[in-house]
């Protein structure tokens, strides 16, 4: 298997092991359906399905469930698809091969990236990713 932090720009991955966290499509590009995915050491990236690709994959991947992919290509994102750390993702299509697997306890079923008071300031107004921030509230 292979693990996410070993991924290449435009590269051909092989068997990834994976827990499907989240789905989201962008306001503006409709065509365009993302899933954020963790393994088992708690790497996260982005997956796309988009165009002809887009329908078969919804139909495919279902939100908290695990899966082996494979036969997927890397390429880099634009600062409008970001919203990981990470400079690439995952776009998988009707080519690729997506196997189902039981639920594991291997997988995290959660995932944050948590960020200080500071790094959020540093981030800025527009951040290149979105971090999860955690704050407490003083009562007096």
């Amino acid at each position: 298997m292979m693990i996410i932090s070993e991924l290449k720009v435009e590269g051909i991955g092989g068997p990834l092991q994976v827990r499907i966290l989240r789905k989201w499509k962008h306001d503006i590009r409709q065509y365009e359906t993302w899933y954020l995915v963790v393994n088992k050491y708690a790497d996260a990236i982005q997956i796309l399905g988009q165009r002809t690709n887009q329908t078969y994959i919804e139909s495919v991947f279902n939100v908290t469930q695990c899966y082996i992919i494979s036969d997927y290509s890397c390429p880099k994102l634009d600062r409008y698809q970001k919203v990981l750390e990470n400079d690439i993702y995952i776009d998988v299509g009707l080519k690729s091969s997506i196997q189902r697997i039981p639920d594991t306890i291997t997988i995290p079923k959660t995932w944050f990236c948590f960020v200080s008071k500071s790094q959020l300031i540093e981030l800025g107004e527009a951040p290149p990713y979105y971090p999860s921030f955690l704050y407490v509230i003083h009562i007096t």
